[in-house]
């Protein structure tokens, strides 16, 4: 079908470019209720997104619209051509700075095509069970998708790019019976593309550890001004807040003031200081890819070195607007672990969360927090289980005093500490 929309595409006389991402994706699905399985089927989707792009001139200023359209491949030839023509026309519409697109490169970039695994997908499904073996918790319910990505990406100007990936997206439920108070719940998800079976288990068997805590857990207290030890999957989250200030296009739109040399943490580091970098290729993340969407190869990239901004990163538009390299859209973030041990970290009276019901973060205020769903605090002495309340800070309040974990933490899109220490936090209990 890309060799018919390209030719469809040549034809219009108001279309100046045009980008292609065809995406297949094949599925393997299982459902689980606790350790049966109920349901299991698999499926092969074939998609094209069509992005076009219209150029124009107003008042001595050229701009680029563009709109993007899904292609479907049952779709006969007159309907796509009416959707082209609808997208031609909404694009005339948005009114952008004119950018380039990304055009072809002679060097060879290793795309990881990856055969189907999918026998493997029962296998894993044991591995995740291998861990329910506790007479008062359980695994209540669980549901695995296996899928086998292939794409490819090409462009007007000469782009032609492909890759294929396996990704393992499992989200489930833990139980834990405590005879005195109410079953806890709670939910939990694994994406990644590390098929080891031990690496489930293991995070299996934590998910069910961290909901008995959270069955014995009491209210958050009424504390005072005490650190707050942020860990597990939320330091994702917080760590690309920092990252987010030297992005192209929050610099572009003025939502971050930095410049190349800025240091993100400010003066008086009293803490860690923070080196993030940007990797297509971080080993297990579900976003590894070598390519982006506009097809362009992406590489690592040194973004924040001892707090110190280095490059900016970003696409092709909002890298040419700011006259930048672009690096490309990437999702993958890896963080320079700290010299503290979590032990250390846990000295004296704090409050840490591993679980919040929802943490948010706003890049464009710096502000963060979110309902405490499970964490411990600790009066200096005894370290009890806690639920309830809130956390709530700052980036501006926190920058400088950040005190990062020895210990890494590999999940999602995300390598790096696995906690960290910070003060100026507001707490309420609950």
């Amino acid at each position: 079908m890309i060799e018919e929309l390209k030719e469809m595409l040549s034809k219009s006389k108001y279309i100046d470019g045009w980008k292609i991402v065809e995406d297949v994706v094949e599925d393997k699905e299982l459902f689980f209720i606790k350790k049966k399985l109920d349901m299991n089927r698999a499926k092969k989707i074939r998609n094209f997104y069509l992005t076009v792009y219209r150029d124009f001139d107003e008042e001595g200023e050229r701009y680029r619209g563009s709109a993007e359209v899904k292609i479907h491949p049952t779709m006969n030839g007159e309907k796509i051509k009416n959707v082209i023509e609808e997208a031609a026309y909404s694009a005339k519409f948005v009114k952008n700075p004119w950018y380039p697109m990304v055009k072809p490169i002679t060097e060879k970039i290793d795309n990881n095509s990856e055969k189907q695994i999918f026998d493997d997908v029962y296998s894993l499904a044991d591995s995740l069970y291998d861990s329910d073996v506790y007479k008062e918790g359980w695994i209540n319910s669980s549901e695995f998708f296996l899928n086998h990505l292939k794409r490819r990406i090409v462009n007007s100007e000469g782009v032609d790019c492909s890759y294929e990936k396996n990704r393992l997206f499992i989200e489930y439920i833990t139980t834990w019976k405590n005879k005195e108070k109410e079953e806890a719940e709670l939910y939990w998800q694994i994406l990644t593309s590390r098929f080891s079976k031990d690496f489930i288990k293991k995070r299996s068997n934590d998910s069910l550890l961290q909901t008995t805590y959270r069955a014995n857990a009491t209210s958050t207290p009424s504390i005072g001004d005490i650190p707050v030890i942020i860990s597990g999957v939320n330091m994702i989250s917080l760590m690309a807040m920092f990252l987010a200030k030297a992005s192209s296009r929050m610099v572009y739109e003025k939502i971050s003031t930095f410049d190349i040399g800025d240091n993100v943490q400010g003066e008086d580091i009293k803490g860690d200081r923070l080196s993030i970098t940007i990797d297509p290729s971080i080993e297990g993340s579900y976003y590894s890819v070598p390519y982006d969407k506009d097809g362009l190869p992406l590489k690592k990239v040194e973004v924040i070195e001892d707090g110190i901004i280095k490059n900016f990163w970003g696409n092709v538009r909002y890298s040419y607007y700011l006259g930048n390299k672009p690096t490309g859209s990437m999702t993958n973030i890896s963080v320079k672990t700290g010299n503290t041990k979590l032990d250390e970290l846990r000295n004296g009276e704090y409050l840490e969360v591993r679980e919040f019901s929802d943490f948010q973060t706003d890049h464009t205020t710096g502000d963060f927090g979110g309902e405490i769903r499970m964490g411990w605090y600790c009066d200096g002495k005894d370290r009890i289980p806690v639920t309830g309340g809130s956390i709530s800070g700052n980036l501006d309040d926190i920058k400088n005093e950040v005190l990062l974990s020895n210990e890494t933490l590999s999940m999602k899109n995300y390598s790096g500490p696995f906690a960290v220490k910070l003060n100026n936090i507001s707490i309420s209990g609950s």
